[in-house]
C-alpha cells in the first residue's frame, strides 16, 4: 500500500525522560508514532538487569499528513510529554520512510548489548 506524498514521518522532541508518556498520549489521540528502543544490560547494586531505553533520548517519530484533509498538528504541541515538533526554520523536519523502516528492522534484530561498567 502506497501512502499519499503528503504523509511523512516527522520528529517530536520530548521533555526529559518522558518519551513513553509522549508516545502513549500521542497514540491515544490517534497519531501513528514510533519510539525506537534499545535493550541494554545495566549494573545496579551488584545486580545486572536488562532494561529498554530509547535509542534517541528525547526524540520519537510521528507520521503526519500535511494536506488539508489530514489530522490537525496543533494538538501535538500541547500533548503531555511533548516539548515541540522538530523544525528547520519554519518547516517541520521530515524523516524518510526508509530510515524508519531500517530502524524498525534493526531494533527487531538487535541483541542485548554488554553491561555498562
Amino acid at each position: 500500500m502506497t501512502l499519499p506524498a503528503t504523509i511523512a514521518w516527522h520528529l517530536v522532541h520530548t521533555k526529559p525522560r518522558q518519551e513513553q508518556v509522549a508516545l502513549v498520549n500521542l497514540q491515544r489521540q490517534g497519531y501513528e508514532c514510533y519510539l525506537p528502543q534499545l535493550r541494554v544490560e545495566k549494573r545496579s547494586r551488584s545486580k545486572v538487569q536488562a532494561v529498554t531505553e530509547p535509542l534517541f533520548p528525547r526524540y520519537l517519530f510521528i507520521r503526519l499528513d500535511s494536506s488539508d484533509q489530514g489530522k490537525s498538528w496543533a494538538p501535538v504541541r500541547s500533548t503531555l510529554g511533548v516539548a515541540r515538533l522538530v523544525r528547520f526554520g519554519d518547516r517541520p523536519a521530515v524523516v524518510q520512510d526508509d530510515l524508519v523502516a531500517l530502524l524498525r528492522q534493526r531494533e527487531a534484530a538487535e541483541p542485548v548489548s554488554s553491561p555498562v561498567k
